[in-house]
């Protein structure tokens, strides 16, 4: 049998294993299937009573396998993705309590009787805040993240009036029923993207390890022409590290006829927001001390083949890769082996490169 890592969520938990699963074709129609067995009971008691068989590792297939930029198409409004993570949610709130005392500590009312503008406003607090506190090494962030899907998993199933669903621009109404209001589409979407992209910081922050010791390599320098010629990587790297997390990729659910380059989002976030400074003495960069906006460009220039991929990527970071990558996430930044490991060295991104280039041919 493959060895197995898991990362718990929960009542759920997310194994990197290689046996084989469901095609794609046949996840969307399962989930289909077990949201609208979900949509079709009148009370969660119902469903409680009929135990739902799960897929196969559904939470690793949200996290990783479920490409989260797809488009919608079709008659359905949601993607895979979308929809493993709105079946996750309400699978949580069905079969699962919980704890009373899990509070924001913004908002005096326990999770567990938010309304939704309660909701939305700390699912919102936790995407703003995550970056500048360091949130995904944090395990209260962590239950306060699967408290806040745990409500959302609820409101999803039984909606509410007015008293409840309390953010309008939230809502829709339900047909033939006035007064009894369910989250949009537009707010699922939302919601589930923040939920996927935050799970996402917590695993690959759980998961990384310290680069080992490798022999330095003295060789690999910076020199004034590979800063001249790194602007374009440069200026990507500073929009990526302007965003808080879920920014882009909810960016690209709501624009997506229009969207075309992560400029777009950080100008739409902060229509004041300015470029920073570019360093440009080769003996700072060679220190590997200043923010890997500055680093990682000018290094490209001399390893090419080294892709920068970013949190929202449709890529499962967790098989075999075959090749090296570095992973963009918030504002943090990770070498990837090709066999799926995670390495970190954030208070030096020069020695992170530097044992890239000690492990490659």
């Amino acid at each position: 049998m493959p060895k197995r890592r898991k990362y718990n969520i929960g009542i759920f938990e997310s194994s990197d294993s290689t046996e084989t699963e469901l095609s794609d074709d046949m996840w969307f129609a399962k989930i289909c299937e077990l949201n609208r067995y979900i949509d079709s009971r009148s009370t969660i008691d119902e469903i409680k009573r009929n135990k739902i068989e799960l897929p196969p590792n559904v939470f690793h297939h949200w996290l990783w396998k479920s490409p989260p930029c797809e488009r919608p198409h079709g008659q359905c409004l949601l993607n895979l993705n979308h929809l493993i993570g709105l079946f996750i949610t309400r699978y949580t709130a069905i079969y699962s309590e919980i704890d009373e005392e899990i509070k924001c500590e913004l908002i005096e009312t326990p999770v567990k009787f938010f309304t939704l503008r309660q909701l939305r406003d700390t699912v919102h607090y936790l995407q703003c805040e995550f970056n500048k506190r360091d949130a995904a090494k944090d395990p209260e962030t962590k239950r306060l993240l699967n408290a806040c899907m745990h409500r959302f998993g609820t409101l999803t199933m039984t909606g509410g009036g007015e008293d409840v669903m309390d953010e309008l621009s939230c809502v829709d109404t339900v047909m033939g029923t006035p007064n009894h209001l369910k989250i949009n589409l537009v707010s699922l979407r939302r919601f589930l993207c923040i939920f996927l992209i935050l799970h996402r910081h917590i695993y690959v922050c759980e998961r990384a390890k310290e680069i080992p010791s490798f022999d330095d390599r003295e060789d690999v320098k910076i020199f004034p022409h590979h800063i001249t010629g790194s602007d374009d990587v440069f200026i990507e790297l500073s929009y990526h590290f302007s965003l808080m997390p879920a920014a882009k990729l909810n960016y690209m659910h709501e624009f997506g006829q229009m969207f075309h380059n992560v400029s777009q989002v950080a100008y739409f976030h902060n229509p004041s927001f300015r470029l920073p400074t570019k360093v440009h003495e080769p003996e700072k960069i060679n220190s590997g001390e200043l923010e890997y906006i500055h680093i990682i460009p000018p290094f490209l220039q001399l390893y090419p083949q080294l892709q920068i991929l970013y949190e929202e990527t449709d890529k499962d970071l967790t098989g075999r890769l075959g090749n090296f990558y570095l992973f963009h996430m918030g504002q943090k930044i990770y070498l990837i082996d090709p066999k799926g490991c995670f390495f970190k060295c954030h208070h030096n991104t020069m020695q992170l490169l530097k044992y890239y280039v000690s492990t490659i041919p």
